[in-house]
């Protein structure tokens, strides 16, 4: 009788536990149910355009791809193609493209547990932000961006460079709001996109999966990437015609002296400045280091073929390895001896 009373309750005990787990899947599927139409309503405000099918796309690859659709992760851009129409002849049609924005990256790479970050991007010859700007430079030619991953306890360098006509957006003829104002960050958000898919190719797998690997900055303009070559054209000869940040003298006596040079002289000072850009290294600390090794007290006094000689060695640095961090030391120290009182 006891075991039989034993047997009936361990029925009853059971059957609660599992009225009580089918109770709370219920609240949970109504609570994922309520969070999914706040999370449609959401999107649909944002996007206005776009039709339920898109916006389901958009919330299957956020949940696939453990991303925020609201937060700047993940996009649904709109983009004006060109289609046959019904009687065979071309007409315009928008299509939304889910697409992975370089916080969406960021966010992932990071996930692997193996991003080593990133350096600063380097436009043109391997010049800052600071320095385009200090030269005048209203928008770069190029842009190039480092980004490293952590393999086998190894910090490995992934460099990719991008260039401002492949990627620039113009929209009848006119470049984009974002590319006008923001030329520099604009183009390296598109160099460290792509550096991201050099460095981690698996992530890339499983963005394409449900989405373009591309981030919206990446995407032609409606207009192309060339719809206004003539600008392109007239900016970039008035870009070649600017100096190079730290080959500009100090005083208009100074740049006539300068100016006074052999055009190979010029050319030499041109490129040893640029590379000292390219390495981060002081301007005037890397002056006093050639001066002292010359023997001499002005650069103009070393010749060309001399100027040529220490722009081999600096390109045959690599930002980071031995011979740059020992270069590095010196200039430092010749610098703190020119500061000297």
């Amino acid at each position: 009788m006891k075991k039989a009373n034993g047997k009936h309750k361990t029925k009853a005990l059971t059957k609660r536990k599992t009225t009580a787990l089918a109770k709370r899947r219920a609240e949970n599927a109504l609570v994922k149910k309520a969070d999914l139409t706040r999370w449609q309503d959401a999107l649909r405000a944002k996007y206005d355009k776009a039709s339920d099918g898109e916006i389901g796309l958009l919330l299957i690859a956020a949940r696939r791809m453990r991303l925020n659709p609201l937060g700047g992760q993940l996009h649904l851009v709109p983009r004006k193609l060109t289609k046959d129409g019904p009687d065979g002849k071309p007409m315009k049609v928008w299509q939304s493209t889910v697409q992975v924005g370089i916080d969406g990256w960021r966010s992932m790479a990071g996930r692997t547990s193996e991003y080593g970050g990133m350096d600063t991007p380097l436009f043109d010859e391997g010049l800052t932000l600071f320095q385009m700007v200090q030269a005048g430079r209203v928008q770069p030619r190029t842009c190039a961006v480092t980004v490293y991953r952590i393999t086998k306890g190894q910090r490995v360098p992934f460099t990719a460079e991008v260039t401002w006509a492949s990627r620039a957006q113009y929209y009848d003829n006119e470049l984009g709001s974002f590319w006008k104002k923001d030329p520099y960050g604009m183009l390296a958000k598109c160099a460290e996109a792509l550096a991201n898919r050099k460095a981690f190719p698996e992530v890339t797998d499983e963005v394409s999966t449900v989405a373009s690997p591309y981030i919206p900055e990446e995407m032609p303009g409606e207009g192309g990437p060339t719809a206004a070559p003539e600008s392109i054209k007239k900016l970039e000869a008035k870009q070649k015609a600017l100096p190079a940040p730290g080959t500009v003298a100090n005083s208009p006596k100074e740049q006539k002296a300068v100016e006074k040079m052999p055009p190979e002289w010029i050319a030499a000072n041109a490129a040893l400045h640029g590379e000292a850009a390219r390495l981060g290294f002081n301007p005037d600390g890397m002056k006093a280091v050639i001066h002292d090794y010359e023997k001499v007290d002005h650069l103009r006094k070393v010749p060309a073929a001399n100027l040529m000689e220490w722009v081999k060695q600096m390109n045959a640095m690599v930002k980071g390895d031995a011979a740059h961090q020992a270069a590095q030391v010196k200039i430092d120290e010749a610098l703190a001896k020119v500061k000297k009182p």
